[in-house]
């Protein structure tokens, strides 16, 4: 009977434990796309502010954010063309925010997680 109460307790602990920490993942995922975002806006090359401003974030589905360039040009500006040199935005925003994106995650982790003590 004991076994069965402390086990009990562990599953709950547990449970709010899993419950936080993807709470905690998902907001750091959102965190880091916001990052994205904003670094691409920085880099992006800017003649008319289309392309700029067609850079948005979209949430497919928990924890999982893409950050997308809708202009129909934002490819041929970020790999190029036969006739026109790459002007890459977006693989270096993301490249630029790893860091500090991954900070951020693992410091809301510990964090839900201290709170479920």
């Amino acid at each position: 009977m004991a076994d069965f109460t402390v086990k009990t307790r562990f599953d709950f602990r547990f449970s709010r434990a899993a419950g936080a920490i993807d709470d905690a993942v998902d907001a750091g995922a959102a965190f880091a796309a916001a990052l994205v975002k904003a670094r691409a806006r920085d880099l992006v090359p800017v003649r008319t502010g289309r392309l700029r401003d067609s850079i948005e974030i979209e949430r497919e589905r928990r924890a999982v954010y893409a950050v997308r360039a809708g202009a129909p040009y934002a490819g041929f500006v970020e790999f190029g063309t036969s006739r026109m040199d790459a002007r890459p935005f977006m693989r270096p925003a993301v490249r630029d925010t790893r860091a500090t994106a991954l900070a951020e995650l693992s410091k809301r982790a510990g964090l839900a997680l201290r709170r479920i003590r």
